[in-house]
């Protein structure tokens, strides 16, 4: 009788340094790779070349583009002031765009990160609402049933 190992589901040695080695090059790659032009990034907040949600692309997702390019471009403290422009003349929802305006002196990249974010949400479980009644609407245009004691 041979008996036969079953294979382990545990990493190698070989996997594990690869991984490893895979973490540690893209570190680096990020501390010591080229970085963009914090000056050259800043042309973004002139009004001619100003950050627009494109219509691929969702309110998070703008939102999360100007905060990555404001970290980029050293504003410092006049950061946010520059990403609440930057979002109320760029984004596409009338709705967001007069959500972030209230916010005025309250006003954090976090907080419109959390509203947009709740608003995609509300309008996916919106959408899946109508799926479900034009679902029903397409049921209720059908034939009665015939058969006895069947109630419709």
């Amino acid at each position: 009788m041979s008996s036969s190992r079953e294979p382990t589901m545990e990493p190698t040695q070989e996997t594990t340094c690869t991984n490893v080695y895979d973490a540690v090059l893209a570190l680096l790659n990020d501390l010591f790779g080229p970085q963009p032009d914090a000056a050259c990034l800043r042309t973004h907040f002139n009004p001619s070349s100003a950050l627009r949600q494109g219509p691929d692309h969702s309110a998070v997702e703008f939102i999360q583009e100007v905060r990555r390019v404001v970290k980029l471009c050293e504003f410092g403290a006049a950061g946010d002031i520059l990403a609440f422009d930057q979002i109320v003349s760029g984004i596409a929802s009338p709705h967001l765009q007069r959500m972030v305006f209230k916010m005025g002196k309250d006003f954090t990249l976090l907080k419109v990160l959390d509203v947009a974010r709740e608003e995609e949400r509300v309008d996916h479980a919106l959408l899946q609402l109508r799926l479900v009644h034009t679902e029903a609407s397409a049921f209720s245009g059908m034939a009665p049933c015939s058969r006895p004691g069947c109630r419709n």
